[in-house]
């Protein structure tokens, strides 16, 4: 990431082109993230999960 200053009063323009956005989430208690151009669907669970006798 490329930071420019412009003028005297300590202004900066950050060039963006070369940067990636992420996706963060935790699993237990391990944190991930991966880029959002490779997500494909985004699903969710109930908070309560019924659990069934074997």
């Amino acid at each position: 990431m490329e930071r420019n200053t412009v003028n005297n009063n300590e202004e900066e323009i950050v060039n963006y082109a070369n940067t990636s956005e992420y996706m963060t989430f935790e699993l237990g208690k391990m944190k991930y993230a991966i880029e959002l151009p490779k997500i494909r669907e985004i699903l969710t669970y109930p908070e309560l999960i019924t659990t069934l006798p074997n």
